[in-house]
């Protein structure tokens, strides 16, 4: 039976000093750790309204983590919990993806999994997940013809992929993460086997390092963290639509932290009146492949938006492999 797919957001918050840019699976990791300024002053202020769960912890392998930070375990709760309402003009609520069964809990998305391939279906697959492989590893082109921007310096070898089913839909895709290149042009892409054509189809193409569910979620961090968001580190949310077969964005969060910056780049105050816990740091929660820092919620209201989307997923452990031409040549 196929992981269900239904919209669901990781809290990821950051623990190491800022830098110009990052991995997204370095985002993921480092977010975990990271814990809220005054959190004792915030739990006693939010005691009675919330469950206030242990803190997440990562295991050390590589992108893999468990548990939520600083009391943000309580699944099925809803931002009007905290009486601190979203704003009406953003709604981004799970409901208002349409990722909310209605009363606050993860609603299941419809079954959907491929007919299974013959033997010869899968064998053919995995020599087309050659072919693939061998055009970036000897001739850095993606299977699009474009090409893999190649810095010409770095191992190629330093690149990985892997073959697992990532998206629950019955059927293995290849998963690429090429970072010997230009920052701009690292990326981490996920095809799969379309049979009828003997072709590969992209789903999701983003910044290396992408943490992948068993709800068919993935996050990934933002290339960069420039702004106002100090040990938080941005990310991107995206859902797997199994009617489309395709990951689909469904949010982007950032962040202003108050020790980083008394106001913003057009020189608008801290939100004082936001933060009302005095955290220190407020968060923009925005529909996926937009920006708008009109909006911002208190920590409050982003562990309870956390919460109602939560579901308890688990992260994939995705078998990455470097990009050689033995690891080429075992893909069965």
């Amino acid at each position: 039976m196929r992981r269900k797919a239904c919209g669901l957001l990781v809290l990821m918050l950051a623990v190491a000093s800022v830098t110009a840019c990052k991995t997204g699976k370095e985002a993921a990791e480092e977010n975990i750790a990271w814990e809220t300024k005054d959190s004792a002053d915030a739990q006693e202020n939010e005691a009675g309204e919330a469950e206030v769960g242990a803190a997440g912890e990562t295991d050390g392998g590589a992108g893999t983590s468990s548990g939520a930070p600083d009391g943000a375990s309580q699944a099925g709760t809803g931002i009007s919990q905290t009486g601190e309402s979203q704003p009406a003009s953003q709604d981004n609520t799970a409901a208002a993806h349409g990722l909310d069964g209605g009363d606050g809990s993860a609603a299941p998305a419809p079954d959907h999994q491929n007919p299974p391939l013959s033997a010869a279906g899968q064998s053919a697959m995995m020599k087309k997940y050659q072919e693939v492989l061998s055009g970036i590893f000897y001739d850095q082109v993606y299977p699009d013809g474009s090409s893999c921007d190649y810095d010409n310096y770095s191992s190629i070898t330093i690149n990985q992929f892997a073959v697992y089913d990532v998206d629950g839909d019955g059927q293995d895709e290849l998963i690429i993460q090429f970072s010997t290149s230009s920052m701009a042009g690292m990326t981490e892409s996920v095809y799969r086997y379309n049979a009828a054509a003997d072709s590969v189809e992209l789903e999701l193409s983003e910044f290396p390092g992408a943490a992948y569910y068993d709800n068919g979620l993935a996050l990934v961090g933002w290339s960069h963290n420039q702004g106002l968001a100090g040990d938080f580190w941005p990310y991107n949310v995206y859902q797997y639509n199994p009617e489309t077969d395709e990951y689909e964005a469904v949010f982007s969060v950032d962040a202003w932290d108050r020790e980083l910056a008394d106001t913003d780049y057009d020189g608008n105050p801290y939100p004082a009146e936001v933060d009302v816990n005095n955290d220190g740091i407020v968060f923009y929660i925005m529909p996926g492949g937009s920006y708008d820092t009109d909006h911002p919620v208190s920590l409050r209201e982003y562990k309870s938006w956390y919460d109602s989307i939560l579901g308890g997923a688990s992260e994939l452990k995705v078998p990455f492999q470097d990009l050689t031409e033995d690891n080429i040549r075992g893909v069965q």
